[in-house]
């Protein structure tokens, strides 16, 4: 999670809100790892707490730059411009987001915020909906982590369980369309159970 232990301490500052400290010590991380995305974005957040409107946003103009193909680095720049009362900037930022992770809850959800917030509710309604949706697989996914870990069943108890928390996942582009098809197909059925078995790890 973190690069350096420097990067371990300049967090704990951000965490505990002593924003300023958190500036200087991100910036001595910057400066002996000056490509590193989470730093600027992480400095970002302080600079925000900090009501640093052009130092928080090049910030997370530059995590963008190092990490052009992360949703991550796009929604917290729309959190920043959001905050900052950049709405249009912050749309833009969150459906990039989306595009490339389309499977982010928050994302959707914080899309709808905004859309509602210049009166698009028609479309801020979709954008609800599709967070709902997410989160509903989310929970489902995690139903079959908890049936997984109650332990121990036989094969059949397994995938009966298994493919009762996945009955009703229909998108096959996201994680969880994936492990539908772990369900449902008899030979990757096999390998994952076969990686349970071990213990969760790949011998």
């Amino acid at each position: 999670m973190f690069i350096s232990k420097e990067h371990e301490l300049a967090y704990k500052l951000l965490q505990n809100t002593d924003y300023e400290n958190a500036v200087r010590k991100y910036s001595d991380c910057i400066k002996a790892n000056p490509n590193a995305p989470e730093l600027y974005s992480e400095r970002g957040v302080a600079y925000i707490h900090l009501k640093e409107k052009d130092k928080s946003l090049a910030d997370f103009d530059k995590s963008v730059e190092l990490q052009p193909d992360y949703a991550y680095r796009y929604a917290s720049r729309g959190h920043a411009k959001d905050f900052f009362g950049d709405i249009d900037g912050a749309i833009f930022d969150y459906e990039t987001a989306a595009e490339l992770d389309p499977n982010d809850a928050i994302v959707y959800n914080n899309l709808g915020l905004l859309l509602e917030k210049k009166g698009n509710m028609m479309t801020a309604k979709q954008h609800y909906d599709r967070s709902d949706e997410l989160r509903k697989q989310e929970e489902n996914l995690q139903q079959i982590v908890e049936d997984i870990e109650r332990g121990p069943l036989d094969d059949a108890e397994i995938q009966s369980n298994i493919t009762g928390s996945v009955e009703e996942i229909s998108d096959e582009k996201s994680t969880s369309g994936e492990l539908k098809k772990i369900f449902t197909e008899k030979n990757q059925w096999k390998e994952f159970l076969r990686f349970i078995k071990n213990g969760f790890r790949i011998k």
